[in-house]
């Protein structure tokens, strides 16, 4: 059997690379769920309701002032 300069064997160390991937894999796909639910502006709006409205009445309200100018 070969071991590493720790002592460990080719085994152990396989494993703590799947285990190592896995951890991997799994932090990336929620590092996907968490940037979606930041760009989603479904949850955005369930979140900041208020401040969406607000600023979707200063665009409207802006966009109405140029256009009688």
């Amino acid at each position: 059997m070969v071991e590493s300069t720790d002592g460990r064997s080719a085994e152990a160390i396989r494993a703590d690379l799947e285990r190592a991937r896995a951890e991997l894999a799994a932090s990336v796909v929620d590092l996907k769920v968490a940037l979606s639910r930041k760009v989603d502006a479904r949850e955005w709006y369930r979140r900041h309701t208020a401040l969406f409205l607000i600023g979707a009445f200063t665009v409207g309200f802006l966009a109405g002032l140029r256009r009688r100018s």
